[in-house]
């Protein structure tokens, strides 16, 4: 059996044994979709059915007919939806930043400081990013291996 689609004006066909997975490298995500939608008519809505026709989990078949139900059978962003977990403020980075200029405590003391002066209790390790992005971390001194002149034998 031959299946018959438009997309964007063209005329795809495709045969009823392509896997999902095959369509979809062909000639998309959209047009797979449809095929599987397609598939799982003529199969009398047999979930199980269609997943084994085209070589894909029964749970691809679902979310396709999702998909459907929402009206876009294309991908979706995998963008993050929120801002990153580890985001601090302008603000926050800035004062961070000011009492380590005037202070040069280090990361817990230096927490223990904004804590009293301003109330707002910032994670250590943020701190500590905020310092090394600064470039305000201090230099780490090069140990020098002494000859102690001993030699054993």
């Amino acid at each position: 059996m031959i299946l018959t689609l438009k997309k964007g004006g063209l005329l795809l066909e495709t045969r009823q044994h392509q896997s999902y997975l095959e369509l979809k490298k062909d000639v998309g995500e959209e047009f797979a979709r449809k095929a599987l939608l397609y598939n799982l008519k003529f199969l009398k809505n047999n979930v199980r059915a269609t997943a084994r026709a085209m070589k894909r989990s029964p749970h691809t078949v679902y979310l396709t007919i999702r998909k459907e139900i929402k009206g876009n059978l294309r991908d979706s962003s995998h963008k993050p939806k929120s801002k990153h977990p580890r985001y601090i403020e302008e603000e926050k980075e800035e004062m961070i930043i000011r009492y380590r200029k005037k202070t040069k405590l280090g990361k817990r003391r230096l927490r223990y400081y904004i804590f009293q002066k301003q109330g707002s209790n910032i994670p250590e390790s943020t701190i500590g990013r905020v310092i090394k992005r600064a470039g305000l971390e201090r230099k780490k001194r090069k140990r020098v291996k002494r000859d102690r002149g001993l030699t054993f034998l």
